[in-house]
């Protein structure tokens, strides 16, 4: 084992770090490490930077993968070999691109209660549903109430021409009289 790699050991023991965190790390700094053939002490800025880029193009890493890999890096050169650098400048993070829920339309959420055979299952899903949007539009209320409105813009959501999911509240209540 090298001193580096006890080191690190070391001092994610001293933090109290969960085994399998442990593991990842080393294993990141070892495979960061095997790429350019050198020890971390050795590499700089640069080859992090060229690595960061190796991981996203070339082994086309999900961005969770790569947050591994950047959290390793930094634990290295920050704890164990304290560097003074500014990680922020040195080993960006990846941002997480952020998944939106699938919405349905009225006429979809419609059709959907339309294919359920059990009366009993269709009333349950049908009251869920309902009881989601209307806590959703009590939310959205109490946001409004509260925004400034120096932030965004006046425009309040589901409120088009197009119809929005309140209107569809109504036509499930009538399906359940």
């Amino acid at each position: 084992m090298t001193s580096l790699r006890q080191r690190m050991t070391e001092d994610m023991q001293v933090r109290n770090l969960a085994l399998n965190t442990q593991t990842s790390y080393l294993r990141q700094v070892s495979l960061f490490a095997r790429h350019f053939n050198q020890s971390p002490e050795a590499l700089g800025p640069e080859e992090i930077r060229a690595y960061q880029v190796y991981l996203t193009n070339e082994k086309d890493l999900s961005t969770s993968s790569i947050l591994v890999a950047i959290s390793a890096l930094r634990f290295v050169y920050n704890v164990s070999l304290k560097k003074n650098w500014n990680l922020d400048d040195v080993i960006p993070t990846a941002k997480k691109p952020q998944k939106l829920p699938v919405v349905m339309s009225p006429e979809e959420v419609l059709h959907f209660l339309a294919c359920v055979a059990s009366t009993l299952h269709r009333t349950i899903l049908t009251v869920c549903y309902a009881a989601g949007l209307a806590h959703f539009r009590g939310c959205s209320s109490e946001a409004r109430r509260h925004r400034q409105p120096a932030y965004g813009n006046s425009s309040r959501f589901g409120e088009g021409p197009e119809g929005s999911l309140r209107d569809a509240v109504p036509q499930i209540a009538g399906k359940l009289a």
